[in-house]
């Protein structure tokens, strides 16, 4: 094993397996992974294994169980995963170069653009219009003045207005300023007149009721419901790493959670689960219904949506 093998996590916690006499089928068993994912760690083959923090609690792990630095394991690990992004970087920048003599194109753009705009803005600037002679009026300024004259320019003679019959009444005065005084706070009305105005109110006292009763009945309807809040439980049987996400995209719980625990949550429904052990849940229940997973086999990673 050279240098750059032994800098490696997976091959160091392979190295140590192997001067304790273990198997990888005795890891498996203990760590409760399969002996597919013991083989992808051993050989640090990260691209087939979960996301970076499932890979850091398995490494953690099968340091704790030989006896070796889990954080130091799980350090070499994210230096090594930066190495490969910053690689991967490069060798995009490489593969993509800028192409050349189009350095010229966006100033230019920019200047055609900056010249259209202002031919746009001259063209539809509003003109001023000449004004006309204040002392010269038009032929038809006043129309009805010139439909009232004839043309040797004396006014028509009007037709005489039609007699009112005599049945006519006369129009009731004007109780604008008895409305303004009343606006104000003043009664307009004579004290022998409260039982006269009193009288319409009383008589229409049924209508108006029925109205005021519908408009707080349709008040009563709108009032919005409460939101519904969805509660989500699940328990384990053994060391599983798990995260929660509602649908407002809001994370209820994430991290490592050890045999023995439960985890209450509430939120709203669908719920976005990631489970690094489908074995390690013995139950999940959301709004008390119990609900299986698709999968509970060891060492499974589970990400689904529920319900």
């Amino acid at each position: 094993m050279n240098e750059q093998e032994a800098a490696l996590p997976g091959a160091r916690l392979r190295q140590a397996r192997e001067e304790k006499g273990l198997s990888r089928q005795d890891v498996a068993r203990e760590l409760h992974l399969s002996t597919a994912f013991l083989t992808f760690l051993e050989e640090d083959d990260y691209d087939r294994l979960p996301e970076p923090p499932f890979v850091k609690g398995y490494l953690r792990n099968y340091a704790r169980l030989l006896g070796l630095s889990g954080e130091e394991l799980a350090t070499l690990y994210q230096r090594r995963l930066d190495e490969d992004r910053r690689h991967t970087r490069e060798q995009e920048a490489v593969a993509e170069p800028r192409p050349r003599g189009r350095e010229w194109r966006l100033p230019a753009l920019v200047v055609l653009l900056a010249v259209l705009v202002i031919a746009v803005g001259w063209w539809l600037w509003p003109r001023e219009q000449p004004q006309q002679d204040s002392g010269t009026a038009p032929a038809d300024a006043n129309p009805e003045l010139r439909m009232e004259q004839d043309p040797a320019g004396e006014p028509p003679e009007r037709a005489p207005e039609p007699a009112l019959p005599d049945t006519v009444e006369p129009a009731a005065p004007d109780t604008g300023s008895e409305d303004a005084d009343a606006a104000q706070g003043e009664d307009p009305q004579a004290p022998g007149d409260a039982t006269a105005a009193a009288g319409p109110v009383a008589s229409n006292g049924a209508s108006a009721a029925a109205p005021a009763a519908a408009a707080a009945d349709t008040g009563a309807d709108a009032a919005p419901a409460a939101p519904e809040v969805d509660r989500l439980s699940m328990t384990f049987s053994r060391v599983c790493w798990i995260r929660i996400i509602d649908a407002s995209g809001a994370t209820l719980s994430q991290g490592r959670r050890n045999a023995g625990d439960s985890v209450s949550v509430e939120g709203k429904a669908p719920f976005r689960m990631t489970i690094g052990d489908a074995a390690a849940v013995s139950s999940l229940t959301i709004n008390d219904e119990p609900t299986e997973l698709p999968s509970s086999r060891s060492g499974d990673v589970v990400r689904v949506t529920l319900p």
